[in-house]
């Protein structure tokens, strides 16, 4: 294949077929947050299969009966993805429709993704996704040599572009002692920050996109609330290729003999200590009146009270600089809040897709472990009750005056 040194377009069609599935199956590693990206059309027993995606999807239970898109995540459902690729110079309308009928995979599918190494014109667009639908597959995605090139373009994939096509869009490509170099820099600067490996400390962090230009006003940020540039975290602890942050928080129910456990699922985030500057002065009301805490504390035996805690990974290649000082905004109580710059993806955010959830005992008896999906039971009411103040009483009086929350 003759490979171009200019900015033409890029010949898909010129790879060979099994070459052409590595690229996608490449480019498709931050599409979604995999637990298995298999390859399966080498075998030639593919069952229409070229790419085959297993993906732990964070869902909810209204997800799953009306599509609420406000809903609070729960667990993690196993969802199978069909990668179909087609190295060809055009395909219309029937074509498309044509190739989604051959689909006879055994697995239940969730989602099609169709790659062409050619453009789709509209028509072509619209005959997919109506037949998509016809099929009863949830999600589809059609690739086409535009949005291929899209991909390929963005930095996070340039030595893609140049393996493939012998083109850097880089001025200069670091080297791997460079790029190993950098990681171990930030590493060490963290441990100066966080502490030991073994025994690091929990740190309140401000997470910064490095591109963000608004910082500290949030009024000039378009959808702060769900697409925040800066957020304020707990760091936990260090991972082998970056580190752990605590991104959301939820009060749960469980029970450690049997490991059956629940969770409110409404969204209340103590994933920070201390105070967040931009949080909105509603939110904040609603958290020091809640009726969820009441219900936790007062209600729930101390030994079944626990946390449902989501924890997020940051590889250390994403973080750009580190101020360790911190500024006016996020520094309180005499104690500095280490601002990380981040490259922030509009999919997964601050991190990298990769996630945990872990039940900690919020009780006496410390207990944690991974909430497995079919030991959840019914334990919250739908709707929570308001607790008496005779009641608080009798609670913070049968407790000797503890009511911390």
């Amino acid at each position: 294949m003759q490979t171009t040194k200019t900015l033409n377009r890029l010949p898909f069609e010129e790879l060979e077929p099994h070459r052409f599935e590595d690229l996608v199956r490449q480019l498709a590693y931050y599409f979604k947050a995999w637990q298995r990206l298999e390859g399966t059309g080498r075998s030639g027993a593919d069952e229409g299969f070229d790419i085959r995606g297993i993906e732990d999807k964070v869902v909810t239970e209204e997800e799953k009966q009306e599509s609420n898109e406000e809903a609070s995540p729960v667990l993690v459902e196993q969802r199978t993805w069909l990668i179909q690729c087609k190295r060809e110079k055009r395909i219309g309308p029937a074509d498309i429709k044509r190739y989604i009928d051959e689909i006879t995979a055994q697995d239940k599918i969730y989602g099609v993704i169709f790659v062409g190494a050619c453009d789709f014109s509209k028509k072509t667009r619209d005959a997919f996704y109506n037949k998509i639908r016809e099929k009863g597959y949830l999600e589809g995605y059609l690739w086409g040599k535009s949005e291929l090139e899209d991909m390929l373009f963005q930095p996070k994939n340039d030595h893609l572009l140049f393996a493939y096509f012998g083109i850097s869009l880089q001025i200069k490509q670091r080297s791997m002692k460079t790029f190993l170099n950098s990681k171990l820099t930030t590493k060490r600067k963290l441990v100066k920050i966080f502490g030991d490996i073994k025994n690091p400390r929990r740190h309140r962090v401000l997470l910064r996109d490095v591109n963000d230009q608004a910082y500290p006003y949030k009024d000039e940020v378009k959808d702060f609330k769900n697409n925040p540039p800066w957020a304020l975290r707990n760091f936990v602890e260090y991972y082998h290729d970056g580190i752990v942050i605590l991104s959301k928080e939820f009060f749960a129910y469980s029970n450690n003999e049997t490991e059956e456990w629940d969770f409110y699922e409404k969204e209340f985030s103590r994933a920070i200590n201390g105070q967040d500057p931009w949080e909105e002065d509603s939110s904040r009301q609603e958290r020091h009146n809640s009726l969820i805490h009441d219900y936790w504390f007062y209600r729930m035996p101390e030994d079944n009270r626990a946390w449902l805690r989501m924890y997020a990974f940051l590889p250390f290649e994403r973080i750009v600089a580190i101020d360790e000082i911190g500024d006016e905004h996020t520094n309180e109580y005499g104690q500095e809040c280490p601002h990380l710059y981040v490259t922030y993806h509009l999919q997964n955010g601050f991190h990298d897709g990769r996630v945990k959830y872990l039940i900690e005992s919020g009780g006496r008896q410390g207990h944690r472990y991974r909430p497995q999906k079919d030991m959840r039971i019914k334990y919250f009411p739908e709707s929570l009750p308001e607790i008496s103040k005779e009641e608080k009483d009798k609670k913070f009086k049968d407790t000797g005056g503890s009511s911390k929350k």
